[in-house]
C-alpha cells in the first residue's frame, strides 16, 4: 500500500489479499523462521525495488532466494552495530503505528 503501485488493492479489500496471498504461497509448502526469514524479506525488497505494479504471488515465490542451510547460514550472519540496532527499533515502531492506524480504520482490536 505504501509504494502505489498499479493495481494494487483497494484499502477496504486488502485484507482479504492477504489472506489470498498467504494462501498461495503456503499451498504445498512448508515454512520456518530459521530458514526463510531471511529469504522472504529479501524477495519483499526485491519486489519494492523492481515492482511497478502489484506483484502476485508467483513473482514473489520467483523472487526468493534459494534455501541456505542452517549451520552455512549462521556462518554468514553479521552482528547488527548499535546504530543498525537503533534503525530496526525505530523501523518496528513505525511498522506497529501504522499496523495501529490501520487497525483503527479497520474497527480492529489488536
Amino acid at each position: 500500500m505504501t509504494l502505489s503501485l498499479d493495481r494494487q488493492p483497494a484499502f477496504d479489500v486488502i485484507e482479504g489479499t492477504a489472506f489470498a496471498w498467504l494462501e498461495a504461497v503456503t499451498y504445498q509448502r512448508l515454512w520456518t523462521q530459521s530458514e526463510d526469514q531471511t529469504r522472504v524479506r529479501a524477495a519483499f525488497r526485491w519486489l519494492a525495488a523492481n515492482s511497478t505494479s502489484w506483484p502476485n504471488p508467483k513473482l514473489f515465490l520467483d523472487a526468493m532466494p534459494q534455501r541456505v542451510p542452517i549451520a552455512e547460514a549462521k556462518l554468514l550472519e553479521v552482528d547488527p552495530t548499535p546504530e543498525q540496532l537503533a534503525e530496526r527499533e525505530a523501523s518496528k515502531q513505525r511498522v506497529n503505528a501504522m499496523i495501529g492506524e490501520i487497525s483503527r480504520k479497520l474497527r480492529i482490536s489488536r
